[in-house]
């Protein structure tokens, strides 16, 4: 049942790489951040996660098979672990913004 719902909820949210691609574009950053080290640091930490999980994924073979349970569980880690290192982005981003607009006020 657990492999069953893991696998209906990966076809649920496939990657739309256009919509990704435009959402970028349209919500890109377009000025200079400034992060400070613990902000540099959690963004660090979650991509070492990901390049990590990814090895694991990647090294998923006929001599090493980490099942569709726990593949399911990796790469649901992966997209919150990137989903969390872009909302440390997309806040420093926001600050930056809210900082212009007073600037400019």
């Amino acid at each position: 049942m657990a492999i069953q719902t893991v696998n209906q909820a990966t076809e649920e949210q496939n990657l739309n790489l256009h919509a990704a691609c435009r959402d970028a574009a349209e919500h890109g950053f377009s000025r200079n951040l400034s992060l400070y080290p613990h902000e540099v640091q959690k963004v660090a930490a979650r991509l070492r996660g990901v390049v990590a999980i990814s090895a694991l994924l990647t090294a998923d073979t006929v001599q090493f098979d980490i099942g569709d349970w726990l593949r399911g569980g990796l790469s649901e880690a992966v997209r919150a672990l990137a989903e969390d290192a872009m909302g440390v982005l997309e806040e420093v981003d926001h600050k930056a913004r809210q900082k212009e607009m007073k600037a400019a006020a």
